[in-house]
């Protein structure tokens, strides 16, 4: 089946449990957060090791799409996004558990994932061009998003990040603590 299928049972977990814990925290239900997050853990682990990054994750992307490995690409982001949403989740389960005065801990982790993004979703826009060949044009603009193409693949690789980060980064922003200070 190809190395995408190679830990499909594993994948499936880390989504499902992750869009689980973003959907408890749009609901207000969190009580099984943290065991919740759990499951997404040894998933995680499963698909990309026991040491990740996400820095080494969001390079190995950017090297993905800069041309030299197309056919690693949509991998390499699919581990930068799964990075991506297990990062927010656990800054989410740090905010729920040890309240405003975790601050600091989440905004590296934000910081984090906020760099990440910044390597990598430019090269979505401006990768997956082959080099010309002598005397020929550049590659259409265009061509790495058609059907098939290895960018609508890697962008969708991201798809469950986007959803995740987004439900995570709008109750992050109802949880921040309220200033007691009257102006």
């Amino acid at each position: 089946l190809g190395p995408a299928f190679a830990h499909g049972g594993a994948q499936l977990t880390l989504s499902a449990a992750l869009l689980r814990c973003a959907g408890m925290l749009t609901s207000g239900a969190t009580e099984d957060f943290s065991s919740c997050l759990s499951l997404a853990r040894p998933a995680l682990e499963q698909l990309h090791g026991e040491r990740w990054r996400l820095a080494e994750a969001a390079q190995a992307a950017t090297l993905a799409a800069s041309g030299n490995c197309w056919g690693k690409a949509q991998e390499a982001f699919r581990t930068f996004g799964n990075l991506c949403s297990f990062s927010a989740c656990e800054s989410a389960l740090v905010v729920h558990n040890a309240g405003p005065e975790a601050w600091e801990k989440v905004c590296r982790q934000l910081e984090a994932i906020t760099s990440g993004l910044g390597t990598v979703l430019p090269c979505l826009r401006l990768s997956f061009h082959p080099p010309a060949r002598a005397g020929e044009a550049a590659a259409d603009a265009e061509g790495p998003y058609e059907l098939g193409g290895y960018g609508a693949r890697s962008l969708g690789a991201l798809n469950q990040m986007f959803v995740v980060l987004s439900l995570v980064l709008l109750w992050l922003g109802t949880a921040l603590p309220k200033s007691s200070k009257k102006a």
